[in-house]
Parts: C-alpha cells; structure tokens; sequence
C-alpha cells in the first residue's frame, strides 16, 4: 500500500483498524513507503546468516569466497566453511532508504504527518549458507598431482600454502588440519605429499636404526634417530616424518601397521587374505633377536581395504565419488552387500548433523536380514 505525504496518522490508523491490528501494541510512528520508479540499486545482494556469523561481522571477522571457477560457491571464516546457495522468497525482501528503526520511533512524529521512506530495490532471491565439509578431496587431488620422490625435487614437486589456501574449499584452521591428517611435509613454505616409497624408504630407516640400537620403542630419542641418518637423507623428511609416526618418542603402533598394510595393499590388485595376514605380520619391525613388534589387525585398514570372501584388495575411501547415489553406486557394484560396520568406514563421511550412517544407508540403499545380520544392497537390485 502506497501513502501520499500529506496522509495524517488518523487516516492511517483506519488503515490499522481495517487490517485489525491493536494501535496499543503499535510503536507511535507512522512510515509512508514510497515505490521508486525505478530500483536504484542493481549491485546488492543479500545473504541469510546465522546468529554466529553476525556476530563475527560485526567484530571484524573476515569471510572469504574460496575456490575455482567450476566449483560451487563457498564461504569462508578462519575456523568453518559454508556452502552458499541461492534461494527465492514468496514475500518480496524491500531495501528501504531513510527507514526508522524502532529505537527511532519513541515519539510522535512532528505535524502528525507519516515519515517517509522510499523502497529502492525489491529483492525475491537472496543467499543461504549452511555449514559445510572441508573440501579435503581437492586437497588430496593436488597433494597427490605432485607427490615427491626426492627431496631435490622439493620446489618442483609441491604447493605454496597461499595456492592451497586459494584453491581448497576450506577454512585455514581446516587446511592445516587436513595437511596434517594426509601427512604432508614442508619446506620453506611449500607443502607436499611423500611418494609412498620415499615414505617406505625413511620409516623403514627410522625403525631399522630402533631395532639395530635395542631402543625402547616407548621412548626413543628423535635427535639421536637424526644425527644417526643424516647422512643418508634430508634431516627435513626425517624430522617431519618421524613426527608423523612418533609421538613424545612414543611409536603409534596402530598408525604403523595401517601404513605398511597400506604399503603392501598397493602392491598388487587382490591379494588371498590368509596370505596377506601373513606378509604384512612378516613386514613389520622387530624388536631385538626377533618375534613382531607390532600386532596387526584388519580393523587397523578400515577405509582403506574391501574383504570379499577369501580375498582382500586396495579400495581407499579417499578415492570414492562424493555424491551420495555415485558412492553408493561404486559401492554395491564392488560388492553386492554388506553389513553395516562393513561399509560405515565408506560412508560416514557422507553424513550430517541430522543423518548419520543408517539413516542415510535407509534412504538411499536397501535393508535386509540374513540370520539376524542386517545387510545393505543397491535400492535398485533386481
């Protein structure tokens, strides 16, 4: 509704009671919006956020707009990122000039005439964002595109944090979080992967110098380790690497046995699994004149491998589809069922908040029971 500057409060308030609002829980302050002919802004757009975000605006907060020219649009803060996605509105969005705001309006206005406003622009899209998952899969695409076979090679074969900052879909807080979790290593700023038989190459090292010495495996000193292959490679890779699979000189048995499983598993297409059992518990370190140091167990190779009757094979969850339906997809085309702990190391990263490993395997596969084990099949199987 459009009111002409010379409307007074009385007639406005018969509008008021033609829509049967109540004057006393009214402000006392009538506004006359004016309709500009034309919206006099054609760059604006708005975007919803939450309450958290607000307030990080309102403190200087700085938010960036992360990725590629094909990759869907995300925001991002120092901690978390959000996917930002357009949405229409049923009720038009009105971005007024000179509109008082309720902290203005605790007096009448002066010569009981409406104060007037005009509409600029009328908006029916603006921007949501919701909470998102780091774009750890680029990450590891482009980690992988350079990994490193010789520590010459370190420039050639790596990233500056500046492009994995610009080009990953992710906060920093997140990056370096992830560049953590993929073992990466650094040097002068630049960031790499490690080709699996360079890493092969210095643990190996690093637990042979342990065994040769009799060193406790619970407590071994980092310095001595270094000082004693130095010379055979780059202190760089040694120190980092040694960090990666020690902690406070403690060995992280569970995060060795998974990288030599790992090691092996890429050796070859399939493997028998009583056999596999027995080459990965044969690799692994001794401690002094024999016997494994380390015990290995199928559990320590969740996301990593698919077990299918007698057989075991490579299958990294890193390397799946992240769509739902194509993961599924590859999924129950590898193996026809699976029970739930079975395929939960492949989905959970998938989930939500609000749906977590059943409820999306629910919605999207097909539940069943064979002697009271469930089990969970292409929604679409004949």
């Amino acid at each position: 509704m459009e009111f002409e500057g010379s409307r007074t409060l009385e007639r406005s308030f018969k509008v008021v009671e033609l829509a049967k609002l109540d004057p006393e829980s009214l402000l006392p302050c009538c506004q006359a919006l004016r309709f500009a002919e034309n919206d006099f802004v054609d760059n604006v757009t708005l975007m919803e956020v939450t309450q958290e975000v607000a307030d990080q605006l309102e403190v200087g907060q700085k938010f960036v707009f992360r990725g590629e020219a094909n990759d869907s649009v995300v925001l991002c803060s120092d901690q978390k990122v959000y996917d930002v996605k357009e949405a229409e509105t049923s009720n038009s969005l009105l971005l007024v000039q000179n509109l008082l705001i309720p902290q203005e309006c605790s007096t009448k206005p002066v010569d009981n005439q409406a104060h007037q406003a005009t509409v600029s622009k009328t908006i029916y899209r603006y921007l949501e964002m919701k909470p998102a998952r780091p774009g750890y899969r680029k990450l590891a695409d482009m980690l992988d595109s350079k990994s490193l076979k010789s520590f010459q090679d370190f420039q050639s074969s790596s990233w500056t944090y500046s492009d994995l900052l610009d080009k990953v879909q992710c906060s920093e807080s997140e990056l370096k979080e992830g560049l953590q979790e993929m073992e990466a290593v650094e040097y002068e700023g630049s960031w790499t992967k490690l080709d699996p038989d360079l890493r092969m190459k210095i643990v190996s090292m690093i637990c042979n110098v342990i065994s040769e010495n009799s060193w406790s495996w619970e407590s071994v000193e980092k310095d001595e380790v270094l000082e004693t292959l130095k010379e055979l490679e780059s202190e760089v890779l040694l120190s980092q690497v040694f960090d990666q699979v020690f902690i406070e000189g403690k060995v992280q048995s569970e995060k060795l046995c998974r990288f030599y499983g790992e090691y092996l598993l890429q050796s070859s297409s399939v493997f028998n699994l009583e056999e596999f059992l027995n080459i990965w518990q044969e690799s692994m370190p001794v401690v002094d004149f024999g016997g494994p140091a380390f015990k290995v167990d199928l559990n320590q190779l969740e996301g990593l491998a698919v077990l299918d009757k007698d057989q075991i094979r490579y299958f990294p969850e890193a390397k799946l589809p992240t769509m739902v339906q194509e993961r599924l997809s590859v999924l129950f085309d590898t193996k026809e069922k699976w029970r739930l702990d079975e395929i939960t190391p492949f989905v959970i990263n998938l989930t939500t908040p609000k749906l977590n490993v059943k409820g999306l395997l629910t919605k999207y596969a097909r539940g069943s029971k064979v002697k009271d084990v469930q089990l969970f099949s292409s929604k679409h199987q004949n």
